[in-house]
């Protein structure tokens, strides 16, 4: 599901194992799972990845899944901050980059 949200991450990640590079592998990896582990875990599944996606620009439409005033504020909040973790990995709504900064 990660591939899907930051293609750009996971083929760098893949180019730089086929290049020997294991250090820089490994960073990027690092960095993927900063962004996975919320995905998971920051709030109901699989609402953290139809988050993440909704960031990337796919229009994932409203979640089938009833939720409470604090679940609504969690993704939210979850929302903001892998949009923080996006945008600092050269990543946004607007721009789907290219320029993975890790």
């Amino acid at each position: 599901a990660s591939s899907g949200i930051v293609p750009e991450l996971t083929r760098k990640l893949y180019d730089t194992v086929k290049a020997g590079d294991l250090a820089s592998a490994n960073r990027l990896q690092h960095a993927l799972t900063a962004l996975f582990d919320p995905m998971l875990s920051g709030t109901d599944f699989p609402e953290g990845f139809r988050i993440a996606a909704g960031l990337r620009g796919f229009a994932m439409g409203p979640s089938r899944q009833p939720a409470t005033d604090g679940q609504r504020a969690a993704r939210r909040e979850l929302g903001e901050n892998l949009l923080a973790m996006l945008e600092s990995l050269g990543m946004s709504r607007s721009r789907p980059g290219d320029a993975i900064t890790v």
